[in-house]
């Protein structure tokens, strides 16, 4: 069955709420996050695998889609990570 690309995009914004092209750089970008909350490789080696540039070009991207810097991220979830709940006896 051929779908025409005005009608897989429409479908798209329909389910995801947003245009495919639009969604790409989110979703890319959410990827690199788990890396990031792994916290064992420098975000240079993290930017190189993701196909950026330069650790600037990811971080510029990574603030644009995300709301944060890398190391304001991973500094955050570590932050989240190592908090713990203490219970009552």
């Amino acid at each position: 069955m051929a779908v025409s690309r005005s009608t897989l995009t429409a479908r798209f914004k329909e389910v995801v709420g947003t245009d495919p092209l639009d969604y790409l750089p989110y979703w890319h970008l959410e990827h690199t996050s788990c890396r990031l909350r792994e916290g064992n490789k420098t975000v240079a080696c993290i930017a190189r695998s993701a196909g950026y540039g330069s650790e600037s070009s990811f971080s510029v991207s990574f603030r644009r889609v995300m709301g944060s810097t890398p190391d304001s991220f991973r500094r955050a979830h570590a932050a989240i990570a190592d908090h713990t709940l203490e219970l009552p006896d």
